[in-house]
């Protein structure tokens, strides 16, 4: 006779030792993949959000054996709650991560062939209309630090076209001594 442990706890704790070996190589295929970005010299933020973005899907997924159906299934319900642009920068990095794997030789095929790009409709911008661009300037009048500060940003994004996050970003190292700025998107 053997051990005596109840079916239904035996048969968890196989899962469960599963579970954690999926997890376990899952996290090892994303730590690589994360270590290549890095030296790509991508930006913290790019590496940041690409793991961000795989880390949902690779739980339930294990790497090595996703097919394009499990990924068609998982956008697909992306869809249901999420804008699509969300759903095409999902479908980016899914993209780029089996790319890598193909080309590292750890799966002769990749999922991702034929996997259809999310199309993502246009969206308006809204622009300002000469009369709102004027009044906006007006707020900018006075002669306090605020006001002339507020004056500069304002006429910087007017006259280059930068966005809020970019201008935010900003620091004096950005100001050459030839009066150009170095900005990063």
């Amino acid at each position: 006779m053997g051990i005596g442990f109840p079916r239904q706890s035996v048969s968890r704790s196989v899962l469960g030792l599963a579970r954690g070996l999926h997890l376990e190589g899952f996290s090892m295929f994303l730590r690589s993949y994360v270590f290549h970005l890095r030296a790509r010299n991508l930006s913290p933020r790019t590496i940041k959000a690409t793991e961000e973005y795989l880390r949902p899907f690779l739980n339930l997924h294990d790497p090595l054996s996703v097919t394009k159906r499990d990924i068609e299934t998982y956008l697909g319900e992306m869809t249901e709650r999420c804008k699509p642009s969300t759903v095409w920068t999902a479908w980016r990095h899914l993209r780029g991560f089996y790319g890598w794997l193909q080309a590292e030789g750890d799966i002769k095929s990749n999922p991702m062939e034929g996997v259809a790009k999310p199309i993502v409709p246009p969206t308006e911008v809204t622009v300002l209309s000469p009369a709102e661009v004027r009044r906006l300037l007006v707020t900018c009048k006075g002669r306090s630090t605020k006001d002339r500060r507020d004056l500069a940003l304002i006429t910087l994004m007017l006259d280059t076209g930068l966005r809020l996050s970019e201008v935010a970003q900003l620091t004096l190292a950005d100001i050459g001594e030839d009066n150009t700025l170095r900005v990063f998107g």
